[in-house]
């Protein structure tokens, strides 16, 4: 009888979404070695980690060829940017991930929401500036609160006056970003609905409820998401055909510029109370805080759905991705403080556990960090078992300084 190999994977990326990725891709018997690219020793625990930065494609390349790597799956930004997919394709290599020219409009959100007004795409009102004194002045025309977001940054900030929206500008200009987009802010619930694509096919994964500020209130850096809940069960099954629809129109525009996307993406939008729904943004890849609440739904092979993608076999192989009935929570842990002892963590299921940026002592004993990743996620039949679940895993691990969002199934975060 043959021994069928294992298939070895690079990943390249360095955050809570890759962690969750990875411990996807650990369930299936035939995953052998698994590497990330990444200088965070948090990431030791789950896999083999290769010392070259991401944005060095070639030497990533040669790592690949001598380590018989079957696939390697690109999240990281800077890597995208890099034309990492066009270098491991030229070179007959199997890689999951974007071209640089179909990103354009996911990694610069001045781009995107040129992007969505062209295509006649309800997205909240918006005016981008290159100049600091016509944004100041710009100011005094606006209803507050509005939202502040950087130009080729992860970057957005909420603000309810007008001199907290002057200091952020100010600063802004000064670290050197070069454009800024001014927008009103929509109050409702956020949510990410998530698609996976060849570049022609796409398909549905499911929805997400994001929580994107920690307090429980209005203000202040708006976070890719400090948690949120899988499905959202506010987005009707006619508002998802009518999202269904944009994904396609999406992805159909960049197939008519000759820049197909291939990857996981997601719509970005906000759902009021009334049902009426604008687009945010669109964006690549999973969010730390969404990546395992999505994944652990996923019922479909994850590694052959990447391969079928990359093969062009999408179209052929399936119709559906295959998502279960349950209902998924995450939560994040964050820290005050710098290396203080954390305990509790063997407490959680290593399926339900996500982390990057911890500290560690000589002892290789884990500490907090004021950058870290703590991400919790429970599934259950419903949303208040879930939920319960979550909060009780929460209160195992203790750390002086943590803080989280203690209501991330509320209806509105506003």
């Amino acid at each position: 009888m043959q021994i069928e190999e294992k298939k070895n994977i690079l990943i390249v990326g360095s955050s809570p979404n890759a962690w969750a990725l990875i411990q996807k891709l650990k369930t299936y018997d035939f995953i052998g070695n698994i590497y990330i690219t990444t200088v965070d020793k948090t990431f030791s625990q789950i896999a083999d980690i290769v010392d070259i930065r991401e944005d060095r494609p070639a030497e990533l390349l040669e790592f690949v060829l001598e380590n018989n790597i079957s696939m390697t799956v690109v999240i990281d930004e800077k890597a995208v940017k890099s034309d990492i997919e066009n270098l491991f394709i030229s070179n007959e290599q199997s890689i999951f991930a974007p071209s640089k020219e179909s990103c354009e409009i996911f990694f610069d959100k001045g781009l995107c929401k040129k992007f969505l007004y062209k295509m006649r795409i309800k997205t909240p009102k918006f005016t981008i500036f290159d100049k600091e004194n016509l944004a100041i002045d710009y100011l005094n025309n606006l209803n507050f609160p509005i939202i502040i977001s950087a130009c080729g940054e992860n970057v957005r900030y909420a603000v309810s006056t007008v001199a907290g929206a002057r200091v952020f500008i100010k600063d802004l200009f000064f670290r050197g970003v070069e454009k800024i987009v001014i927008e009103e802010y929509i109050y409702g619930d956020e949510f990410s609905y998530y698609f996976l694509t060849d570049g022609y096919k796409i398909l549905p994964i499911t929805t997400c409820s994001n929580r994107k500020f920690l307090q429980d209130n209005i203000g202040g850096i708006i976070t890719d998401g400090v948690g949120g809940f899988a499905p959202n069960y506010k987005i009707s099954a006619e508002s998802k055909l009518k999202l269904e629809e944009l994904a396609e129109r999406i992805m159909l525009n960049l197939q008519a510029e000759g820049t197909p996307y291939m990857g996981i993406f997601g719509i970005d939008g906000v759902i009021q109370a009334d049902g009426e729904i604008f687009v945010l943004q669109v964006a690549n890849f999973f969010k730390d805080t969404d990546a395992n609440t999505v994944l652990s739904l996923v019922e479909d092979n994850v590694y052959n759905l990447f391969e079928s993608c990359i093969n062009g076999n999408f179209a052929d192989d399936y119709d559906e991705i295959k998502v279960s009935p349950r209902t998924s929570i995450s939560c994040e842990l964050k820290a005050k403080y710098d290396n203080k002892p954390i305990s509790g963590l063997d407490l959680i299921d290593k399926n339900e556990i996500s982390m990057s940026g911890l500290n560690f002592n000589s002892e290789n004993q884990t500490l907090t960090s004021k950058i870290q990743k703590i991400i919790i996620t429970k599934s259950a039949s419903t949303l208040s078992r879930a939920s319960s679940a979550l909060y009780e895993d929460i209160d195992c691990i203790d750390f002086e300084g943590k803080i989280f969002k203690t209501n991330i199934t509320s209806l509105h975060e506003d």
